[in-house]
């Protein structure tokens, strides 16, 4: 309403103001040649300030003025002269004329304004679109994403310099060779076909996909978003746009996020689980379980206390200890507590109690428990109960001192070595028989420079410990010691295997008896045996000797009764020979005096050789040999294997049945050479078995022969296959069949124990 009374007020301000303005002119100068001009001026002037409406009113004003005032008759409406009627019309139409082309004039201004006003809009959009593409172009430009445009045939229109990196093309490289799928590995070139398919329903698409890298040809884990750019006035479809992320860090992430929450999980489960397995413990350990605070007070307790002090646990939280033991007790514990804390370690100590009246023993082990700033906020302890341990170590130390007082009587010490270590640990009493002090860790046993024992005995002991780490089997040996004085002492030593769950040989455990006074008996007796053996081959000869001349001196002179009774002279002496034989055997054997004349020897040749002489000899009986294939040779004497394969062979045909073959049969296991010798007949018992091989030892089954003999043969032959390295033992099944079995080293374990 304002702006319309406004618009109104100019209309007639700029009517009046000029048409004033002429007329006060006009009287000022009355002249006729201007009259008319003046108002002319009038009107236009109000018609370009005013409008049309100010230019129509000043045209009517002015007439009427010129008319009234001007035109003669004044003051008249009627004039006598036509002229001045037309030159009035012509005022009044030039004045509307003059006021419509103001209008138009004005409106066409109005229209330039607003084209002008349109036209730097437009400039100003413009100028702001470039500015915004400009900006939106540095931003596709320096963006670390792949961004790229394709035609709605799939070629790329446009691809990013960060783009064109992230797949591994260079800057000059022209991507309108391309095609979409491209861009895609090849086990995935139909993924844009399918994309296509959702931007084509839906708009756009966005979700994981990977990108081929050009150059290493390797897959590039993305985040895609894939749109339709359409015409936004027409609607058509210009392209396809496509914006991916480069999510390799992001998966990584993830995978390690998605790694620590399963640890988390799994910590988390484990937590739960241990928090079980601690309350757990403390409801059903039969240790006691303890926690106090610092000022004394027991925090947690659990069922095991109850049961090794008799105080209920419910009833001692909340205590301290002089609520609830004796006050020795009390402020023994209140003092170790103190140590604890102030030495932040964990202090063991034995307890005694007697609770229920009966003396108990307790372990106490008391620990700082510290909080994250490392400050001891609580104290622990775990008490167990150690009576019965306490007796059973009073009673291994009182089985300690009696083994030691029955192994100083019988001087009889213990050992154990160590094979990774080659370190040995002696009893007090073989300290004693070695002569060394209990102080020094013991000497070394199989070093080279080792001097504990001759060396000879060393290298039987070195010989006897290979043996028993590639067999397992133990041993018994005298060994010859020499004490730091310079003494010589003799041992009987024994070893055994010491296996750990794998079965394999960690360490080896034996016993070392002092048999030097044994030693010096049997060295009389062998000197003794020696010579009553030589004395008695010399008359033994001449008997021998005229057993076999007296027949032929006397040829044809002696009678049957005579000469059955030289031949029993001859069996006698051949007899009393052998036995001779052996008891100088054996005295060797005991002194380690036995000579070996070793040489490599085939065992099948050995074997057949030995046979044939026993089939020579032999009255009846037969003997079948089994060759074994492919046997190793052996390091041995053959005179002394001779003898013992002899003497085996000779009692496998005196004691068998007759019937049947004794069988002789070669076999080979790992590092040595077995030979079996097998008869039928009336067998050993199983309780003869173990003392077979000793020292004038005969069976029952011998012994019903009449069989003459000593009982050193088996003795004497154990002896000799065992100088050679080997063994010898017996099986048998009474009534049926006998075996011995003897094993020599093959050449291979001889150079390996060499």
């Amino acid at each position: 309403m304002a702006s319309e009374r406004a618009s109104w007020l100019r209309v007639i301000v700029a009517a009046v103001i000029p048409v004033a303005t002429a007329t006060a002119t006009e009287f000022v100068f009355w002249s006729a040649s201007v009259r008319w001009s003046l108002f002319y001026l009038a009107v236009f002037v109000s018609s370009w300030l005013g409008g049309f409406r100010s230019g129509v009113a000043a045209t009517v004003l002015c007439a009427w003025i010129m008319w009234w005032y001007f035109t003669p008759p004044h003051y008249a409406l009627v004039k006598t002269d036509v002229r001045y009627y037309v030159g009035a019309s012509i005022f009044l139409v030039m004045g509307v004329v003059i006021s419509g082309l103001h209008r138009r004039l004005r409106r066409r201004t109005a229209e330039v304004g607003n084209a002008l006003k349109k036209s730097r809009a437009l400039t100003d959009r413009l100028e702001r679109a470039i500015e915004e593409r400009r900006i939106f172009a540095a931003l596709i430009e320096n963006c670390t994403d792949f961004i790229s445009i394709y035609d709605p045939d799939g070629k790329p229109i446009y691809l990013n310099p960060a783009g064109r990196r992230m797949v591994g093309l260079s800057p000059d490289f022209p991507i309108d060779t391309l095609h979409r799928e491209d861009f895609y590995p090849a086990g995935l070139r139909a993924v844009p076909d399918l994309i296509s398919h959702t931007i084509f329903e839906a708009g756009w698409w966005r979700g994981e996909s990977r990108l081929r890298h050009w150059l290493s040809d390797q897959s590039i884990p993305v985040s895609d978003t894939q749109f339709l750019i359409r015409d936004p006035e027409t609607g058509n479809l210009d392209g396809i746009g496509e914006i991916a992320r480069d999510i390799s860090a992001a998966i990584r992430s993830r995978d390690e996020l998605r790694s620590a929450n399963l640890r988390l999980s799994d910590a988390l489960h484990d937590l739960n689980k241990s928090q079980r397995f601690l309350q757990g413990i403390l409801d059903y350990s039969p240790n006691g379980i303890v926690i106090k605070s610092l000022d004394g007070r027991y925090l947690v307790i659990n069922h095991g206390v109850e049961k090794l002090t008799g105080i209920r646990a419910a009833e001692a939280l909340g205590k301290t200890d002089f609520d609830l033991f004796p006050r020795k007790v009390a402020e023994r514990f209140r003092a170790n507590d103190r140590v604890v804390r102030e030495t932040r370690a964990a202090l063991v100590t034995e307890e005694r109690f007697q609770p229920n009246e009966q003396g108990r023993v307790i372990l106490v082990s008391k620990f700082p428990l510290l909080n994250e700033q490392l400050e001891v906020f609580a104290i622990g302890a775990i008490w167990t109960d150690i009576t019965d341990r306490k007796r059973a170590e009073e009673e291994m130390r009182l089985s300690a001192h009696a083994l030691g007082v029955a192994q100083h009587v019988a001087h009889v010490g213990s050992w154990r070595w160590d094979r990774k270590t080659e370190t040995a640990v002696w009893s007090e009493e073989l300290y004693h028989i070695f002569g060394r002090d209990p102080k020094l860790p013991p000497p070394r046993l199989l070093t080279p420079d080792a001097t504990i024992f001759t060396p000879e005995s060393t290298a039987r002991l070195r010989t006897a410990f290979d043996k028993l780490f590639a067999t397992g089997e133990p041993y018994e040996l005298d060994l010859e010691l020499v004490r730091p004085d310079g003494s010589t002492r003799w041992v009987s030593a024994h070893g055994e295997a010491v296996r750990d769950e794998k079965g394999e040989i960690i360490a080896v455990d034996g016993t070392a008896a002092d048999i030097t006074h044994v030693r010096a008996l049997q060295r009389m007796r062998d000197e003794w045996t020696s010579v009553i053996a030589h004395d008695l081959r010399q008359p033994i000869g001449i008997i021998a000797m005229a057993s076999d001349f007296l027949p032929e001196i006397h040829a044809g002179q002696m009678n049957e009764k005579e000469r059955d009774f030289m031949d029993r002279i001859r069996n006698a002496t051949n007899t009393l020979a052998r036995m001779v034989d052996d008891l100088l055997d054996m005295s060797l054997l005991e002194a380690n005096r036995l000579k070996l004349e070793r040489t490599w020897v085939d065992p099948n040749t050995l074997v057949a050789e030995i046979v044939g002489r026993q089939r020579q000899t032999a009255e009846h009986g037969h003997v079948q040999v089994l060759n074994g294939h492919r046997l190793s040779p052996v390091y041995v004497d053959p005179m002394r294997i001779g003898q013992v394969l002899g003497n085996l062979l000779s009692n496998a045909i005196k004691y068998g049945d007759g019937q049947h073959d004794v069988v002789v049969n070669l076999d080979r296991h790992d590092h040595e050479i077995e030979i079996a010798v097998t008869n039928h007949g009336k067998g050993i018992a199983p309780e003869e078995l173990p003392r077979l091989f000793d020292r004038f030892v005969r069976s029952k089954t011998t012994r019903g022969t009449g069989v003459p003999g000593l009982g050193l043969g088996l003795y004497i032959s154990k002896g000799v296959v065992e100088a050679h390295g080997g063994r010898l033992w017996a099986e048998s099944k009474p009534g049926d069949t006998t075996t011995f079995h003897l094993t020599l080293p093959t050449a291979v374990w001889v150079q390996e124990a060499a």
